[in-house]
């Protein structure tokens, strides 16, 4: 999320996102030479932040931990809200440690238990577990 838009897509080097009011649609340059500055901050949204992006699992952090901020992402727009909760910070990321959050299907019944399924994988606690690239196993769900 950026402010107060929904990231949508991105393609070429731009970010496509739709603002969540009014519908208007933006494009903003991607970096071209995005990388982690310094690892011993914790840095992002803890309400989307991955298990390994805590600092607490001992690991390094790759491309599927946006995979698990996506999972979180499709999980607030199909039930309307986050799969964790808490005003406790430190609680907030034992959530994304260690709890599982209730499958997507059963919080919002409208959506297909092949969509949760993928939601589930993409939150998967380790990344080892989530998918390995962007096109694996989706289109066998």
């Amino acid at each position: 999320m950026l402010g107060d838009r929904y990231l949508l897509f991105f393609a070429g080097h731009n970010i496509y996102t739709c603002g969540s009011k009014y519908g208007d649609w933006l494009s903003l340059p991607i970096l071209e030479d995005l990388k982690i500055q310094n690892t011993n901050i914790l840095e992002g949204t803890l309400a989307y932040i991955s298990p390994e992006q805590t600092g607490r699992m001992n690991r390094g952090i790759d491309y599927r931990s946006d995979f698990y901020s996506l999972g979180v992402t499709f999980y607030q727009l199909l039930t309307g809200r986050l799969p964790f909760y808490s005003t406790d910070s430190l609680e907030l990321i034992y959530c994304h440690l260690a709890k599982q959050p209730i499958s997507a299907d059963l919080v919002n019944i409208d959506i297909p238990l092949a969509l949760a399924q993928i939601v589930g994988k993409l939150m998967a606690k380790n990344a080892e577990n989530r998918y390995q690239n962007a096109l694996e196993d989706v289109w066998k769900v």
